[in-house]
């Protein structure tokens, strides 16, 4: 029985690997100075569309999963993964989350060419009256967010943000702006650089930049997802679970039980022995769960095949439409277009952009576990987007290390950050990339927005120009009232970084666990569970799907 148990278990994570693979989805130190010229500033993905004729009441969606109706179908169907674990046949099993995909994604998914199924927009009717809102709420910053159907091409967008760029700028009377795009947003403005040539474009800015890929969304369409036990067990000493459930009248189990009894685990393997099990059972069906799952969801937006990295491109194509290559013909010719012509030609864009005088701004986030479902889940990150491609070559150490004396000295010590983890004298811009330490890539609080607009509207500063900007930061979250919503909101500070001043839970994990003496030999029997690990796929039957 234990060893059903732990299979349902492992059948059961297996669930949640599919979930989290998409997953995707205080006051500033000073005001930016105030301009007259305008920051467009393009959202990432998973603002609301518009689905037009669907009868739907509310006809706004966004791509969210229903995760109480994944625990409830799991709950429900509890029969099926125990068949599937004693039959080796998981075909049924395949059917459920496939089905849950489809339902999940029905209205927003997009067809073989790449265009909605559904007649639909972004919910944001971008006009005259939507321009004079933003020119009332942010006066002093003069900021404009672009909202876009974030499932298409980002070519398709084009027309629409160059109508966008040029109402603003007629209403604002300016003569120029800046561009900022964030995440998805980044792959669209650059894309509109190479485009248009706007001269009327003084600052191209990149914020949290899925540029040149976001994990985990490479590593899901080309199946390259691993379950590291390591990795686990940092994202959760990372991250607020929010849990708090009382047993009794004596038990109460929360973020902090959680992290103690899985500390115990990792030590004597538990752990890892889970991670193996998740590992083995994804492998067998994966390949039968997730081309068809992502052709009803993810995978047939454009949008999410713009920032898949390169060195998985070819693979996911071959996953995801081997076999029904002539069915998606259009939406493959699309993606093609924009990884080849755009993605793959992005550092030869962005330094002609810069040759004909438009000033480039990248502000990263780092010091954030990455989702522990990615092969490399030790690289330094935001949660989201690797360190080296959103700052555009900033060379890393991986998660818990530092540089070496030796390197450290024979570097440019300037661009070296406090905790001895990134070098950004090798970024393509080190004099006007930020970094900001602790701020996940799905967290965007105003003061780091006002933080952006601040070094992007202040044309000539430099990571060296100003005190309070230098180019490592460190955010700290508090909660602060929002008159405009009326609620309390998480906002916070960003401050210079000094390591004797800041530290994060991931600091503090890998230096009070992840050095431990136990977790130094590790490595050692890691070694032991990969040659086992190999002997039992040879004897183990293939499964059925």
């Amino acid at each position: 029985m234990g060893k059903a148990i732990r299979k349902i278990t492992a059948v059961m994570l297996c669930a949640a690997l599919l979930i989290t693979a998409v997953y995707i989805g205080g006051s500033q130190k000073a005001a930016a100075e105030q301009t007259n010229q305008p920051v467009i500033y393009i959202l990432g993905y998973n603002t609301h569309i518009a689905v037009l004729n669907a009868g739907l009441e509310d006809d706004e969606v966004s791509a969210s999963f229903k995760t109480d109706k994944l625990i409830g179908l799991l709950k429900d169907n509890i029969d099926v993964f125990l068949k599937a674990f004693v039959t080796q046949d998981w075909s049924d099993f395949c059917k459920i989350i496939i089905d849950f995909m489809t339902d999940s994604f029905q209205y927003l998914r997009l067809d073989g060419n790449g265009e909605p199924v559904y007649e639909s927009r972004t919910a944001r009717l971008q006009n005259r009256d939507f321009v004079y809102g933003r020119m009332q709420r942010s006066p002093d910053l003069d900021q404009f967010n672009f909202h876009y159907d974030w499932r298409l091409d980002p070519t398709e967008n084009m027309q629409a943000l160059r109508d966008y760029i040029d109402l603003v700028l007629e209403m604002t009377g300016s003569e120029t702006f800046s561009l900022c795009g964030r995440c998805e947003g980044a792959c669209l403005a650059m894309t509109y650089y190479e485009t248009y040539h706007d001269e009327r474009m003084t600052d191209l800015t990149f914020y949290a930049s899925a540029l040149k890929g976001a994990s985990p969304v490479g590593e899901a369409f080309s199946g390259n997802l691993y379950v590291d036990a390591d990795a686990l067990e940092r994202y959760l000493n990372d991250t607020e679970l929010g849990v708090d459930i009382k047993v009794g009248d004596t038990i109460e189990i929360n973020d902090e039980t959680i992290i103690k009894i899985l500390k115990v685990a990792s030590d004597v393997y538990g752990t890892d022995l889970v991670c193996w099990a998740v590992n083995n059972v994804y492998q067998q069906i994966y390949d039968a769960i997730i081309p068809e799952a992502l052709r009803a969801s993810f995978g047939s937006f454009p949008g999410f095949w713009a920032m898949v990295e390169d060195k998985y491109y070819e693979q996911a194509k071959e996953l995801v439409f081997g076999g029904v290559e002539d069915e998606y013909a259009g939406l493959i010719q699309k993606i093609d277009n924009y990884h080849y012509n755009y993605m793959n030609r992005a550092d030869e864009i962005i330094k002609e952009a810069s040759e004909n005088g438009v000033r480039v701004v990248n502000v990263v986030k780092y010091g954030k576990q990455p989702l522990p479902v990615i092969e490399d889940a030790d690289i330094l990150s935001d949660g989201i987007c690797k360190v080296d491609n959103a700052s555009l070559g900033a060379t890393c150490t991986k998660t818990g290390e530092t540089f070496s004396d030796e390197y450290i000295a024979a570097a440019e010590s300037r661009y070296i950050s406090p905790d001895k983890c990134i070098d950004a004298s090798t970024c393509m811009f080190p004099e006007t990339t930020w970094f900001i330490k602790d701020l996940h890539h799905n967290d965007f609080p105003k003061v780091g927005n006002a933080f952006v607009y601040t070094v992007t509207l202040n044309h000539d500063m430099t990571v060296t120009s100003d005190a309070l900007y230098p180019q490592y930061n460190f955010y700290t979250p508090a909660m602060e009232f929002d008159y405009e919503l009326g609620t309390e909101v998480v906002n916070g500070t960003i401050e210079p970084y000094s390591v004797d001043k800041q530290s994060s839970r991931l600091d503090e994990y890998n230096e009070n666990t992840a050095n431990s003496f136990i977790r130094k030999i590790k490595p050692f029997f890691s070694f032991l569970f990969k040659i086992t690990t190999f002997f039992l796929k040879l004897i183990t039957p293939k499964a059925k799907v």
